[in-house]
């Protein structure tokens, strides 16, 4: 395990955090958060980690989740009504862990 994979459990467990801290709360969409940082960032530690090393089935499905989550995020920046939700969150972290090692990013 290298240091893109280290970085990639450190912000997934975070984000797991965050859900259980706030659960229920409501927050904003930021879609400039989502635009220039979080999706740069995910792209980075993904491309470091090797898992855009070929385009296949996983990546082709990362590529497209990213992309849906940050054009919400900024067709609807600055509206309310979405809430943290930690089950969902702690539903999703295991997809999230298993379409990377089905890609190739934790071997």
């Amino acid at each position: 395990m290298e240091i893109p994979q280290i970085l990639m459990i450190g912000l997934l467990t975070a984000a797991l955090a965050i859900h259980y801290v706030r659960d229920g709360r409501t927050y904003p969409y930021n879609g400039l958060n989502a635009l220039l940082v979080n999706l740069p960032l995910m792209l980075l530690l993904l491309f470091l980690g090797g898992f855009f090393a070929v385009i296949e089935a996983p990546q082709i499905i990362m590529i497209v989740l990213m992309t849906v989550n940050t054009v919400v995020a900024v067709l609807k920046h600055g509206n309310h009504g979405r809430k943290y939700n930690f089950v969902a969150a702690l539903l999703d972290t295991p997809i999230t862990v298993g379409l990377l090692w089905w890609g190739g990013f934790w071997y």
